[in-house]
């Protein structure tokens, strides 16, 4: 998996290297989401990831690297899906179940060549499962998510679009849960 991300990232930065790099000093709000396959432990039972997200970007002046902080909601769909139905004997039921976390992260983005980023962002994602133990046996966990992708301006506007790969990983003792995925993200400059 490593090599097809890898051989992505290369492609993107042939593919956009023709346009010139615009200013990224604008302090930005990001929103966006996410979705992808998992990996680690939990994969098999869990096979899809997603994640809606919420990014503020600060730019140090000067550099090309910019501080952010990320939170959202992080979901892992079973691998029988999940329902919600309604019969006239037994009312409301559902099946197949859904992991939901809270990730809240810090980290950099560093813009390498023209709009082309990498990120690092580090910190916890919160078991919001009900109950816990049926998901995963810690409540806060390690998360760590790095990411490459582009950031496309919309012509001189405060306005732009993030595309990105990422692999994001939450640590536990014995496994976790983990995934690859895409991510765009709207930003609005401030």
């Amino acid at each position: 998996m490593k090599k097809y991300l890898l051989a992505f990232t290369i492609f993107l930065c042939a593919a956009y290297g023709a346009f010139a790099q615009d200013d990224n000093t604008l302090t930005k709000i990001g929103i966006g989401g996410s979705g992808g396959g998992t990996i680690g432990s939990y994969a098999g039972a869990y096979p899809v990831g997603s994640e809606l997200n919420l990014r503020l970007e600060f730019p140090l002046e000067g550099t090309p690297v910019s501080l952010t902080f990320n939170t959202g909601l992080t979901f892992y769909l079973s691998s029988d899906g999940y329902n919600v139905d309604y019969t006239t004997d037994e009312g409301d039921y559902s099946s197949g179940s859904v992991a939901v976390f809270l990730p809240v992260q810090v980290g950099a983005r560093f813009y390498a060549t023209h709009k082309f980023f990498l990120e690092g962002d580090v910190g916890g994602s919160f078991n919001l499962n009900s109950p816990s133990s049926n998901f995963t046996s810690q409540k806060v966990a390690l998360l760590v998510t790095p990411q490459a992708g582009f950031t496309f301006p919309f012509g001189a506007s405060r306005f732009s679009l993030d595309a990105s790969l990422l692999y994001e990983d939450r640590f536990e003792s014995g496994g976790g849960y983990g995934q690859i995925a895409a991510r765009v993200a709207f930003n609005f400059g401030l």
